[in-house]
């Protein structure tokens, strides 16, 4: 202390020694009898706040909660800057726990009095214990009591589930694929194609892409037995995929010889079929006539 109030009123000769003992007296007794908080200069964080009494930062204001399923923050408040960390454990850990510290902890090193912590990739539906740790610039660490927050659980599926349109189906030669969003994912790749896992008609690319659905144009025409296949990535367990199974058109042949098309997926072949119809609507008709008069075909 003596040494502060030195450093404090080096070059200060031109101040009455009454207002010396003032300022003198004040940081003795504040610090000492009543522990008030002081400034401090220091060299690598200048006129950060310690406690001059050595007693540690106050940690209040705690809250936490999960963003989602697999994300929990928390966020606290102290009264002199401190460090940020936050140590937990889930409950099978934090029961087999002997010794501090936690298995696991989160650490922010930048001093700060509005703290908050972001721990990802943890278990959905899974209960954790944590505490907080912060530490002053006088190395003076003060620790939360320990607390838990039950873990939620994801409101989408862990992998595509629903797709649509139905696999089996008759494809049309433009289709719009969607399917469910799976939890916890980075994004999807679709592929399109003639073969199992194959791509020759189709595929979005190799980036990732958060949209569920895709739009697939010039499909082929001829029967064949097409494969979607969508991928998706999770930065817990990688690359994993589902495929579904879909049935080209095929075009059918009237006994004329005439191609009647019923391509879901084409408003020409609607018109087409309409016109076939019609035309064999008035042959027959045309047939009728003649064997009315007795004329024949």
């Amino acid at each position: 202390m003596l040494n502060y109030l030195q450093k404090m009123f080096i070059g200060r000769a031109q101040r009455s020694a009454i207002v010396r003992i003032f300022f003198a007296m004040f940081f003795i007794l504040g610090s000492g009898a009543f522990g008030f908080t002081v400034w401090a200069q220091t060299t690598d964080y200048p006129w950060f706040a310690v406690r001059e009494d050595g007693s540690g930062p106050r940690i209040t204001n705690v809250q936490a909660a999960f963003t989602n399923a697999r994300t929990l923050t928390v966020s606290w408040q102290t009264d002199i800057p401190t460090t940020s960390a936050v140590e937990y454990a889930t409950r099978a850990q934090y029961q087999a726990i002997s010794n501090y510290p936690f298995p696991s902890y989160k650490e922010d090193e930048t001093y700060a009095t509005n703290h908050i912590v972001t721990i990802s990739n943890l278990i959905p539906n899974e209960t954790y214990f944590y505490k907080i740790r912060s530490i002053d610039q006088n190395l003076v660490e003060t620790n939360s009591p320990i607390n838990n927050i039950p873990g939620v659980s994801s409101p989408f599926p862990s992998t595509v589930v629903a797709v649509s349109p139905t696999p089996g189906s008759i494809l049309g030669t433009r289709m719009v694929f969607s399917w469910n969003a799976v939890a916890f994912v980075r994004g999807y790749i679709v592929y399109f194609g003639s073969a199992v896992g194959g791509k020759d008609i189709y595929s979005t690319g190799p980036s990732l892409n958060l949209n569920t659905n895709v739009s697939i144009k010039n499909i082929p025409t001829d029967g064949r037995t097409l494969y979607l296949r969508v991928w998706y990535y999770k930065t817990s367990s990688g690359w994993s995929y589902n495929d579904f199974v879909y049935k080209a058109f095929a075009p059918t042949v009237s006994p004329g010889g005439t191609e009647i098309s019923t391509n879901p997926g084409s408003n020409q072949s609607v018109l087409g079929l309409a016109a076939v119809s019609l035309a064999g609507a008035i042959k027959t008709l045309f047939q009728n006539f003649l064997e009315f008069f007795g004329l024949g075909w």
